[in-house]
């Protein structure tokens, strides 16, 4: 389950409590999980039953385990776990404030320290951008146009000539002509008589 390291300065006991306490934070122990006996895990590690011993009631003290009489050593649940563990490193913190205003460390440096170690939340900047996002994305509301009929006057009048041809109707049979000779030079037909005018 654990290994100790036997070059550590450390007690025995305190390794065995520092291990085991990693192993329920990190969920290989899982709650209400019974734990080895003493015996068992003595012989495991080779170490004597007090030391094991010592460290399960370290351990039930800060609140890693329970004991129930006659059955063994039990895991406690996260919540109560991580409650008492919380309140002991408040309390270890409470101290160390104490040894750092002692020595002189002042609150602007502590908070630039705390200000490192917890950075501003940015998840509502985030959420913010993506809300942004996801209404540009939005394709607009594009209402159909409506189509006008165009105005074609009344039902009953007569379709009209074309302005060219209804001006050519109001012209005599000579202004006619003139004006037939007209179009037939600008469409670039010659209407000299064979034998006039000569060659260009």
């Amino acid at each position: 389950m654990i290994a100790l390291d036997y070059r550590d300065k450390r007690p025995i006991y305190e390794q065995v409590v520092d291990k085991l306490e990693n192993l329920i934070v990190c969920g290989a122990l899982e709650s209400n999980m019974k734990m080895p006996s003493v015996r068992s895990l003595a012989l495991e590690l080779s170490v004597n039953p007090n030391t094991i011993q010592r460290a399960y009631a370290q351990l039930e003290q800060d609140g890693y385990l329970y004991t129930i009489v006659g059955r063994g050593n039990y895991v406690t649940s996260e919540n109560e776990w991580k409650s008492s563990k919380v309140r002991s490193m408040l309390k270890d913190l409470s101290a160390l404030l104490s040894r750092m205003k002692e020595l002189g460390i002042t609150k602007q440096e502590i908070e630039a320290v705390l200000a490192e170690s917890f950075p501003p939340d940015e998840a509502p900047q985030a959420a913010e951008q993506l809300s942004a996002a996801s209404l540009d994305a939005k394709p607009k509301d594009t209402a159909p146009q409506e189509i006008k009929p165009q105005d074609s006057g009344p039902l009953n009048s007569e379709p009209q000539a074309p302005l060219q041809d209804r001006d050519s109707l109001n012209l005599n049979s000579s202004d006619r002509d003139d004006a037939l000779s007209d179009r037939e030079i600008i469409s670039g037909k010659s209407i000299l008589p064979q034998g006039k005018g000569g060659g260009l």
